[in-house]
């Protein structure tokens, strides 16, 4: 299973002028994105230690 990010509610330029729609934008697609990739990257480590048997890459081991 993959996780995906979801789009946001509303525009990128609702918070304005409070947050800039630049701002958001990169915050959303960038930062948030970015927990997401992490998050699945740490599924696919985990299962392939899984299946080799081998936790030693995993961060508790």
């Amino acid at each position: 299973m993959s996780y995906e990010l979801d789009p946001l509610p509303y525009d990128y330029d609702a918070l304005e002028p409070h947050i800039s729609e630049q701002v958001l934008e990169w915050h959303h697609d960038t930062h948030h994105q970015g927990y997401v990739n992490g998050w699945n990257s740490a599924e696919e480590t985990l299962e392939e230690n899984r299946e080799a048997g081998d936790f030693s890459s995993s961060g508790g081991a």
